[in-house]
C-alpha cells in the first residue's frame, strides 16, 4: 500500500509538470516568434555549421521558427500522453491496457521527436541558406547523442508498453479464474 501511495503522489507531481510543460513550450516558441525577443545570434549558435556568407533575415528567422513548430508537435504528444499514464497512476491504475498505450504512444512520440529534430535541423539550414552562393548552401542531417538517446528511449517504451499491454491481458485472463 506504501508503494501504491508513493507512485501516486510523485504521478501528480509529475501530471503537474507535464500538464505546465504542455502549455509553456508553445508559449516559448510564441514569444520566440516576436521581434527582439530571440537573442542576437541565437540561430548561428544553434546551427554552428552555417556559412559565414549567411545572412540571418526576419524571413528566415521565420522559416527556422515554423521548421520549430513542426518539431514540437510530436514532443506535446509526448507530453499528453505521459500526463495520461501520469493521472491513470494517481487514480490508482498501474496495470491496465489503457496505461500500456499510453507508454506504447509516449515511446512512438519519443521516436518521432528524434526523427523531427533530425528534419528540423536539416531544413533550418536549408531556410538560412537557400540564397547563399554556390557552394556555400547546406543540408546537414546528422543525429547526435541525444537524439539517439531519444530513439533508444523511445525504443525501449515502446517495447515496455507492448509487455505491459501483454501482461495486463494476461492479469485480466488470470482475474476470471479466480
Amino acid at each position: 500500500m506504501q508503494a501504491l501511495n508513493r507512485i501516486a503522489r510523485l504521478s501528480r507531481l509529475l501530471g503537474w509538470v507535464t500538464a505546465f510543460l504542455i502549455y509553456a513550450l508553445p508559449v516559448t516558441l510564441i514569444l520566440a516568434a516576436v521581434p527582439g525577443v530571440l537573442p542576437t545570434g541565437m540561430l548561428d549558435a544553434a546551427l554552428p555549421k552555417v556559412p559565414p556568407v549567411t545572412q540571418v533575415t526576419p524571413f528566415k528567422t521565420a522559416l527556422c521558427l515554423s521548421a520549430g513548430w513542426l518539431a514540437l508537435l510530436p514532443l506535446i504528444w509526448a507530453l499528453v500522453e505521459m500526463k495520461g499514464l501520469f493521472a491513470r497512476y494517481a487514480q490508482g491504475d498501474i496495470l491496465s491496457p489503457e496505461c500500456a498505450r499510453h507508454i506504447l504512444r509516449t515511446g512512438q512520440a519519443l521516436v518521432a521527436v528524434a526523427l523531427m529534430g533530425i528534419a528540423t535541423r536539416a531544413l533550418q539550414g536549408l531556410a538560412l541558406t537557400y540564397d547563399n552562393p554556390a557552394g556555400q548552401k547546406m543540408l546537414a542531417i546528422g543525429i547526435d547523442g541525444a537524439t539517439a538517446g531519444f530513439i533508444l528511449a523511445g525504443g525501449l517504451l515502446v517495447a515496455i508498453g507492448w509487455v505491459m499491454g501483454e501482461a495486463a491481458r494476461v492479469a485480466e485472463d488470470n482475474r476470471g479464474f479466480v
